[in-house]
């Protein structure tokens, strides 16, 4: 299905357009405080005041949340602490200790 192009837009002084909502989605000027109207309409709105276009900005809303906050709420008094990748698996720790150990001993030994 093809989108219809039936949004103008004001950018300053200069009316751009027709525009159908995808495209308004992707032109870099248009913020709620854009005015814009239907080509049949009479008066500019907000296009944060257009209900055709509530979920214009649904998706960019949604990316600035952080994990957090799109996580569900927690009882209160619980940490929760998130971190951006895995910890280093239990493997890398079992090498260090051998490692470590390994030293000591060799210490002790008078090896080293």
């Amino acid at each position: 299905m093809i989108a219809k192009k039936v949004w103008l837009i004001k950018v300053g002084d200069e009316v751009q357009g027709p525009f159908s909502k995808r495209g308004l989605r992707r032109h870099p000027n248009v913020t709620p405080d854009t005015w814009a109207k239907k080509e049949n309409w009479p008066e500019w709105k907000r296009v944060g005041e257009i209900e055709e276009l509530d979920d214009l900005f649904h998706d960019e809303e949604e990316s600035k949340k952080t994990s957090f906050e799109k996580s569900k709420s927690t009882p209160l008094g619980e940490v929760v602490l998130e971190t951006r990748q895995d910890p280093p698996h239990f493997t890398f720790w079992l090498v260090i200790a051998l490692l470590v150990v390994l030293y000591f001993w060799l210490k002790i030994q008078g090896i080293i």
